[in-house]
């Protein structure tokens, strides 16, 4: 049995979606990833890919990136806006 019984609940996953919604809900504006642990820097990339991942399912055009020991997202919806217009 794990130490902290509060491990796998599913809160870094509901962390993640609420990163994303707040991507969403400020567009062009990059919003921070925080777990609710230390991340090691072995373990962001897979964060980083999981919200990529999920991004993808859902169809969403989310930017993410890591930025000074962070990681970011942001809507890109200017950019998205630009290149349909150019088309």
């Amino acid at each position: 049995m794990a130490d902290d019984l509060n491990r796998g609940t599913g809160r870094t996953t509901a962390r993640m979606l609420h990163a994303i919604a707040s991507a969403m809900e400020n567009p062009d504006s990059w919003v921070a990833f925080q777990d609710h642990f230390e991340t090691p820097a072995c373990r962001q990339q897979l964060f980083v890919e999981c919200i990529q991942q999920t991004c993808r399912q859902l169809c969403l055009t989310i930017d993410v990136a890591k930025r000074g020991g962070a990681i970011v997202l942001r809507s890109p919806i200017s950019r998205l806006r630009a290149e349909l217009e150019g088309r």
